[in-house]
């Protein structure tokens, strides 16, 4: 090649490679924006418990082009206010006053949706004798309306997890309501513009088993549900079941990925007259993954890949679904592996699911804790809706958009481990406080050989047990031997309607470090029934938080006490 030509050619090579980005600019990855800042009504850090001013449970819809959020929130008197905000510009605007009946009266569960032109919301509250009832109320644009009075199917026992949805004719409400014999039964309401209207009474498969978590959508079609249910061996399976006008039809049978697994928290939307489901389902190494089935009427119920976690290793859970033109968004919590949990979305492309920006919440592997999401869409515009804790360990909502291009995402890099245990945090007045460590100071190099949890911390039993090492009996030369760990497991019950399992407490594992005088009978009393634990206990600092979450593993490693 004669040298000319040679350095033309190189000339024009180099040139296209210079310029070339400029002529073709690289799209910028999607990413999620804050829209809007805080929506907490309480802005202050008060962290006592019965007045930390947490804003949890956000359920979050678009009516028209606006997007609405409705969550609850504790007031500075201890009760649970359920709010709604609409977005007015750049700002997040109170719709009218809150939900609450009585501003006395603790109310939970909030659920808004619109339906034709008209905006509803959804939600439990305590009654004068404690009895949680399901209330509906219109939006007229300027305030909220009650239509008809309670739903409860028997006001005298107590109604949770109430869903709405409906069309331009009707709107339908669902919710769980305990019996008379403390079995969780699933109801359905039809709102026909005058009164509400039962249909199909009961929906469990069994009615003497209880029914979870529902779902619920319409479209020209009808009505379809989802929810959980238990079956004769404790497994809760998942059902949905369509109406048509006239009576309740199962779409296909059990609908969980292997019917072994705990399925929980279903969420349905819809495109066309295809029903999609997302849920959350245990394996057998008690791991919870995500799945999503579309349903084809030919094949039943077709999954959508093999699970939408980032790790398959790591718990996922409270999936929220919308849809996109046709394409299924998804987004769940899932834990990291310093058990930390954080907020992800993603998207079905037909093939496989595709990642949604990076972190939905604000400071991942950082914040301690993130509420379930609630995930809207419209005109191909996504909203995520979350809480999340603040450096007071306060649940703060915000609302997100997925944006292409580059924006503010308030976003944090993930903190050394080192540096995350000097930051004074508190968690209601009474909770324990982390110890402090040298930020210079590395880890020991004995951790290098003990195994690890599947959150990433030292399994010091696991050490005991493989003779790794022996912890001495007492710092006491003269101390008399120890006795020898008192092999007693105790089976702590959770009502089944919590979904998780029961509590198993190893004597021997905690007996292998600990005399007994440790926790009797200042901690525990050694009667049965005599410790009325509860998480709400545990998390003011008492009862297993004396030591789980000071000296021993943390309170969010949930499994290896729920194990049962």
């Amino acid at each position: 090649m004669p040298l000319i030509t040679l350095i033309l050619s190189l000339v024009i090579y180099l040139s296209f490679i210079i310029f070339s980005p400029l002529l073709h600019p690289v799209s910028a990855s999607p990413q999620w924006v804050i829209d809007g800042e805080v929506l907490n009504i309480a802005r202050n850090d008060e962290t006592r418990f019965a007045v930390t001013p947490h804003a949890l449970a956000p359920s979050l819809t678009f009516h028209g082009d606006t997007p609405y959020v409705a969550w609850a929130e504790i007031n500075s008197k201890g009760v649970s206010i359920v709010y709604v905000k609409h977005k007015e510009g750049k700002e997040w605007v109170e719709a009218g006053e809150p939900l609450n009946l009585y501003l006395n009266n603790n109310a939970s569960f909030p659920a808004i949706a619109s339906a034709g032109n008209r905006l509803y919301a959804a939600w439990t509250e305590a009654d004068e004798k404690k009895v949680n009832q399901v209330y509906v109320k219109e939006w007229n644009g300027s305030e909220w309306k009650q239509i008809g009075g309670s739903l409860n199917a028997d006001p005298l026992y107590p109604a949770s997890t109430p869903v709405i949805s409906g069309d331009k004719s009707f709107l339908y409400a669902a919710w769980t309501e305990l019996s008379s014999n403390n079995v969780s039964h699933l109801y359905v309401k039809q709102w026909d513009g005058n009164s509400w209207r039962l249909i199909g009474d009961k929906i469990n498969k069994d009615a003497e088993r209880h029914a979870l978590t529902p779902s619920l959508i319409t479209d020209s079609n009808g009505v379809y549900l989802a929810w959980s249910e238990y079956d004769k061996n404790g497994i809760a399976q998942l059902y949905v079941s369509h109406w048509d006008g006239v009576t309740w039809d199962a779409m296909g049978d059990v609908i969980n990925a292997d019917i072994t697994g705990h399925a929980l928290s279903p969420s349905l939307s819809i495109s066309g007259a295809a029903p999609y489901v997302a849920w959350m389902e245990y394996n057998h190494e008690a791991v919870s993954r995500i799945y999503v089935k579309r349903w084809d009427g030919k094949k039943g119920w077709v999954r959508l890949g093999e699970g939408i976690n980032m790790d398959m290793r790591r718990h996922a859970s409270s999936p929220s679904l919308a849809m996109n033109d046709g394409v299924p968004y998804v987004t769940w919590i899932e834990s990291g592996e310093d058990g930390i949990p954080d907020i992800y979305a993603k998207h079905w492309d037909g093939n496989t699911w595709v990642r949604d920006g990076e972190f939905v919440n604000n400071a991942p592997q950082v914040s301690e804790s993130v509420s379930a999401p609630s995930i809207s869409i419209k005109d191909k515009t996504i909203y995520i809706a979350f809480s999340e804790t603040d450096a007071s360990a306060i649940l703060r909502l915000y609302v997100k958009r997925l944006t292409e291009g580059t924006g503010s995402t308030v976003r944090h890099e993930k903190k050394p481990a080192t540096t995350a245990i000097n930051v004074s945090r508190k968690f209601f007045t009474a909770m324990p406080k982390d110890a402090k460590a040298p930020a210079d100071l590395p880890p020991p190099l004995a951790f290098k050989s003990l195994q690890r949890t599947p959150l990433g911390e030292v399994d010091w039993m696991s050490g005991i047990r493989q003779g790794i090492f022996k912890p001495f009996d007492s710092t006491d030369p003269e101390a008399r031997p120890a006795l020898p760990p008192y092999d007693l497991d105790m089976v702590l019950p959770v009502k089944k309607e919590f979904g998780i399992p029961h509590v198993i407490f190893p004597h021997s594992s905690h007996t292998m470090w600990l005399d007994c005088r440790n926790c009797h009978p200042t901690i525990f009393a050694p009667k049965r029934g005599a410790n009325p634990i509860t998480m709400h206990s545990v998390l003011e600092g008492q009862y297993c938080a004396k030591c789980h979450g000071v000296v021993a593993f943390r309170l969010y490693d949930c499994f290896r006490c729920h194990s049962k």
